[in-house]
């Protein structure tokens, strides 16, 4: 019984500092650019997180990506396109090392939800009605998280979002609340 009690005496202080079973809601925000036409892109959501174990953490998350862009459709030159996804994304982070204050982190990740194109004048036709359509993609990045107290972390990631036909780089700044 002695042992018992020594041992709970020792895994008591210990679990607190245990992450798995903790969960957590945050916000981000982002700025970067579009890999095929070099114009600006930013994007910003809300997440809930839930380690599953102290190395993994399982991320759902609404993000909105938006950017704008020149290109082709259909064989003629369209300039100044602001095209929005709106997208559901559920990512897994694995971290590198145990708890601690910095720990960096790779994630992987799919979205799937819709993109909606705005503006855009054909040299042709001139002005472009907005359309709506199916996006799904990839996420791929690295991140780090470091704990600002025993509730809260910010957390920096630099993904690669491949959305549609768009690959997206659009580093991201987090605030995550646990409980």
């Amino acid at each position: 019984m002695k042992k018992f009690l020594l041992s709970l005496l020792f895994l008591i202080p210990l679990s607190g500092f245990a992450q798995k079973g903790m969960q957590g809601v945050g916000v981000n925000f982002g700025l970067g650019s579009c890999f095929l036409h070099g114009d600006y892109a930013y994007s910003y959501g809300v997440s809930y997180q839930n380690f599953v174990t102290d190395r993994f953490r399982l991320v759902s998350s609404l993000e909105v990506l938006d950017y704008t862009y020149e290109g082709m459709w259909h064989s003629n030159y369209v300039e100044d396109v602001l095209a929005s996804s709106y997208l559901l994304v559920v990512e897994g982070h694995y971290f590198f090392n145990d708890i601690r204050r910095l720990r960096p982190y790779v994630v992987g990740g799919v979205s799937v939800g819709f993109l909606e194109t705005t503006g855009g004048h054909h040299i042709d036709y001139g002005s472009r009605e907005p359309w709506i359509e199916f996006a799904g993609g990839v996420k791929l990045g690295v991140g780090l998280n470091y704990r600002i107290g025993y509730h809260l972390t910010a957390q920096l990631e630099v993904p690669v979002h491949l959305v549609y036909y768009n690959p997206l780089f659009t580093p991201s700044l987090g605030l995550v609340y646990t409980f």
